[in-house]
């Protein structure tokens, strides 16, 4: 088991309310990749690929349609427990059903203030795993519908992946490799795509 050093969200923490979308999303596998939503246009699910280290997807990021990310570290490396981050007590989980990595290592987030946070100011500058980089994909998912509403969730998912920084030190084959999906997430690019959508 990977111990716990980062804060803890994804499905482990939404199981525990009730009325969070998410439940009902794993209650339904088979809908999970494309739930209903946005008069029909479909919503965007991403998921955490786990952080043991392991050429393996787990459920619920290996349902098919779901975008399922693995975690790098500052130098574009898929993080493991020896890349050069420094931080050998994690890896993040791999495979064929990964669809983008993303930033998963000393990334800085919010935090509870005081002796019940992780650091005594209001942000915790270490916030780490693949459930730190999953909220980058999520939200760049979000800045891509900011420009153009109106893309279905699987125009949002292709715009993600194709314009992804092809990162990893590995070779692609067609378009993809098991550590990195289809890339490292590059928000900047997807962005300016769904804004040439427009026109």
């Amino acid at each position: 088991r990977v111990p716990a050093r980062y804060p803890h969200f994804g499905p482990a923490a939404a199981a525990r309310v009730p009325d969070l979308p998410f439940r009902l999303l794993i209650g339904r596998p088979a809908d999970a990749g494309q739930p209903p939503g946005r008069e029909g246009r479909g919503c965007v699910v991403v998921i955490a690929a786990g952080n043991a280290g392991r050429h393996e997807v787990g459920w619920p990021a290996n349902i098919p349609g779901v975008l399922a990310v693995s975690a790098t570290n500052e130098r574009d490396e898929l993080k493991t427990r020896s890349s050069s981050d420094g931080e050998d007590f994690w890896g993040s989980n791999y495979g064929p059903e990964i669809s983008l990595a993303a930033p998963g290592v000393h990334n800085l987030t919010t935090d509870i203030t005081g002796q019940g946070g992780y650091d005594p100011s209001p942000y915790f500058a270490s916030f780490n795993g693949t459930s730190s980089a999953t909220p980058l994909v999520a939200g760049a998912a979000g800045l891509v519908l900011s420009v153009n509403s109106v893309l279905t969730g699987n125009d949002v998912k292709k715009i993600l992946c194709s314009t992804a920084d092809k990162r990893g030190g590995k070779p692609y084959s067609e378009g993809r490799t098991a550590e990195f999906g289809f890339g490292r997430l590059n928000v900047l690019a997807a962005v300016r795509v769904a804004h040439q959508s427009l026109h």
